[in-house]
């Protein structure tokens, strides 16, 4: 009785009892997609990271019943899974992306931060590259076109969708012009 009386005199606690997590996480791709124009591989992290919350808190489960506790199951549950510190790391990224929009929304009125904990990632850069001679190995043993697009790579230090955007014309006697879309300035020579 007491929660209903409550959802009946607060919007915001009443909304967060009927907006539900799968419709959290549809509508921050819509946002990323169509507002913040976020590019297409970061959408796809987002659904890719946003799925895993969905499979195991549950699609249906209401924004409002989120709490430490199920972050804290879920970190846990992801662990238990081999699921590698950084990815834990993403999809709480991806949780705590969806809870503020839907905080602004007025789905959700708790704080993210109080439901979801500093994760550390452990992330450490490799420090290694492919000799001469490795890579050398490494090209002979794809297929040409494989072999094509990796030592392109390498020489430019293209990301894989700016190999993909390519065309000959971007390619001059002394520079390469690379078509990058995933920040500001990754669009180069």
């Amino acid at each position: 009785l007491a929660d209903l009386e409550r959802r009946a005199r607060d919007p915001a606690y009443a909304a967060s009892h009927t907006a539900t997590l799968d419709r959290a996480v549809a509508e921050l791709l819509t946002h990323r997609r169509d507002v913040k124009r976020s590019a297409a591989g970061t959408v796809s992290m987002y659904r890719i990271k946003g799925g895993h919350l969905v499979r195991l808190l549950g699609a249906s489960t209401p924004l409002g019943a989120i709490g430490a506790r199920d972050v804290d199951r879920f970190i846990s549950a992801r662990i238990a899974e081999g699921a590698a510190s950084t990815t834990i790391s993403k999809e709480l990224t991806t949780l705590r992306a969806a809870l503020k929009l839907a905080r602004r929304r007025g789905d959700y009125a708790r704080d993210p931060a109080e439901v979801i904990p500093a994760f550390s990632a452990e992330y450490k850069p490799r420090r290694r590259f492919l000799s001469p001679t490795e890579l050398e190995k490494l090209l002979a043993q794809l297929e040409p076109d494989r072999s094509a697009r990796v030592a392109f790579i390498v020489a430019t230090g293209a990301r894989w969708g700016e190999s993909d955007r390519a065309e000959r014309g971007d390619v001059t006697r002394k520079t390469v012009a690379l078509r990058g879309t995933k920040t500001a300035a990754s669009a180069r020579t």
